[in-house]
């Protein structure tokens, strides 16, 4: 009998375990000692790269953080969009992974996925989840996406803190003015009243942050938008005062905006002059 501890490693006793409980359909595998080795190397050097994929994506977060703290309000996100392409998710990932990594020493040391992490980090995760990854991982044994989502799920139903961000939400969705946040805070407990206020400002400064990069981005796109209408009209205006100006009307008359919309909607791009195509 192949011990799950023994030189051929976890998959050969898998395959044995298959074949001995009839599991496995006709004709059965077989697995040689050599090529068990190989497959226990390749899961140990497999297990290596994982865990240094865990402390490139915590590096990540820590250079992210830094720099979000030195460029600026309402710049880092553009700053993310030019240089890496990212969305403002991407990098509150990384972000968030690195802030959980600064509770405990040997989380870089964790055999877990990366997509395992971005949960972990999740605001809406339980501590109680973090612990029971964190124990079960320490191990050595490692745990799937899967297995850290089963963990997840469980701490969330039988956490406290799912009553309160829950009614958290009701008020930041619900609430049109003072009178319905005082009317549905009312409905709490003295104890949850508090907390849950906590959870509602925090979500409130986020959703602020949010909106201010909006704002930001709508800014530099009206800014950009009044220079093209600016340099249009100086244009315009330079024609005006040309003194050939009425030979060039019969040549290229003036058309009105909706004839423009309505001509290129019905004509294709390849049928249009090349004088028209080039201007």
């Amino acid at each position: 009998m192949l011990r799950q501890n023994g030189r051929l490693g976890k998959f050969a006793c898998v395959v044995h375990n298959e074949i001995t409980n009839g599991t496995v359909g006709a004709p059965k595998p077989t697995i040689s000692k050599n090529c068990a080795r190989i497959l226990r190397a390749h899961a140990r050097e497999i297990q290596k790269l994982g865990r240094r994929a865990v402390r490139d994506v915590v590096e990540i977060g820590r250079r992210l953080s830094d720099a979000k703290r030195r460029v600026g309000h309402g710049k880092f996100l553009t700053w993310i969009a030019i240089e890496f392409g990212w969305s403002e998710r991407s990098a509150e990932n990384f972000m968030r992974v690195y802030d959980l990594s600064l509770k405990s020493a040997n989380f870089a040391d964790l055999n877990l996925p990366v997509s395992a992490l971005y949960l972990l980090a999740a605001p809406s995760t339980p501590d109680t989840a973090l612990v029971a990854v964190a124990v079960r991982a320490g191990t050595g044994n490692g745990l799937s996406l899967a297995e850290v989502k089963d963990i997840v799920v469980n701490a969330r139903r039988n956490s406290p803190l799912r009553f309160l961000a829950n009614a958290a939400l009701r008020i930041l969705n619900e609430a049109e003015n003072a009178a319905d946040i005082e009317r549905l805070l009312a409905e709490l407990s003295d104890v949850a009243r508090p907390r849950v206020a906590y959870i509602l400002r925090n979500k409130c400064l986020d959703r602020m942050g949010r909106l201010d990069n909006r704002v930001d981005r709508l800014r530099r796109e009206i800014e950009r938008l009044e220079l093209i209408n600016n340099l249009c009209q100086q244009t315009m205006a330079i024609e005006k005062n040309d003194p050939d100006r009425d030979a060039k009307d019969d040549a290229w008359p003036w058309p009105s905006i909706p004839d423009v919309w309505n001509g290129l909607k019905r004509q294709p791009i390849s049928d249009l002059p090349s004088e028209e195509v080039a201007s």
